[in-house]
This record gives structure tokens, sequence and C-alpha cells, in this order.
């Protein structure tokens, strides 16, 4: 693959997803000092997070469409690569094997979404975790969705990021895009 179809199935997937600027994956975003004015200039709303600044998720920037700031998304966002990303760039998979596994993924997080009161990605598996994480009995009607949140939470672990093997705990963990040298290991690459 040349390098401009490499980089053209690279943004493709990675706008094809957007689980990681829709709260799906992610609570904020740290951003630097240096391009909060940018970033405010484009109509986003800059918080303030244990005295860092950062993007609060679901990003104002995301929509259907895509990122409206893709060019000039933070550095950050930039340089952060999920598995499945980081597979293809490396050769590791080929794009049609990428959507596919994507969509897996994404028809999960529609089910769960539709599930669990129509919320943003991120709300639906949290709300689905805590429902299905409750003391058993488990009501009938969530047996299936249980399957599909442990089949999602496998996906997301293996395919995106490994840290939401756990995820009754995900409103417990400070989840933010990780800084740069958190992406995969190369082991993790081959799979």
């Amino acid at each position: 693959m040349s390098e401009h179809a490499r980089a053209t199935a690279l943004r493709e997937l990675c706008l094809a997803c957007g689980l990681c600027c829709n709260g799906g994956l992610f609570a904020r975003v740290p951003v630097a000092p240096a391009e909060v004015e940018r970033l405010r200039g484009r109509g986003l709303v800059v918080v303030s997070h244990r005295g860092e600044a950062a993007l609060r998720q679901p990003c104002a920037a995301w929509s259907e469409a895509g990122c409206s700031c893709y060019p000039e998304r933070p550095a950050r966002c930039a340089e952060y690569q999920c598995h499945l990303y980081a597979r293809l760039a490396a050769g590791a998979i080929d794009p049609s094997a990428a959507h596919a596994r994507l969509g897996r993924i994404l028809e999960l997080v529609a089910t769960l979404t539709r599930a669990f009161g129509g919320v943003e990605a991120g709300s639906a598996i949290r709300r689905a975790a805590a429902v299905l994480a409750a003391p058993p009995p488990i009501a009938a009607e969530h047996a299936r969705l249980a399957l599909d949140l442990v089949e999602l939470v496998r996906l997301v672990t293996r395919e995106l990021d490994a840290r939401f093997a756990a995820p009754a705990e995900l409103d417990a963990v400070d989840a933010a895009v990780p800084g740069p040298g958190a992406g995969p290991r190369p082991e993790e690459l081959r799979r």
C-alpha cells in the first residue's frame, strides 16, 4: 500500500469511529496551554480539570459527519492511536478487516445506546455496565444486553484501548486520552 493510500485508510478509519471523541472511551482530552486560545477560537469549550486544561467529551467538534477540526485537532488527539489504528498503520491488518472489526464495535455500542436511553456512547456503556453489574438475578430482558456488553468490552479492550477491561469501574477511573507513548505494545500489533 502506498503512503498516500495508507494515510487515507487511517484517516477514514479514525473518522468512521469517533469513540475517542464522542465520550465512548474517554471523559476528557487534556490540551496543552498553548492550544487553549486556538481551540476556544474554534468554539470548543476548554475546562479546567485538576488544574490542567481539557476538552470535555463528547467533544463539541464531533458530529456524525466527523471531526470539524480534524486537520487542526489538539496534539493529544493527533498523537492518540487505538490498537486497531496502530495495526492498520503497521500493515498488520488491511483496511477492510479494520472496518469490519470497527463495524461490530459500533453495532454493539448502538445496541446499548438504544437500550439505555439513547444517550451518547460513553454514557450508554457506563449505564449498561452499572445495571448489569447489579446483584443477581439479572432481569430476563438484560440477558442479551449482558452478553453484548461482555463482547463490546472484549472488542474495545482488544481493538481500541486495553484500559477498558473493567467497564463497571469506568466512572471511578479518571479516563483521559493517554499521552504519547501510551499506544499498543509491538506484540499487540500482530493480533
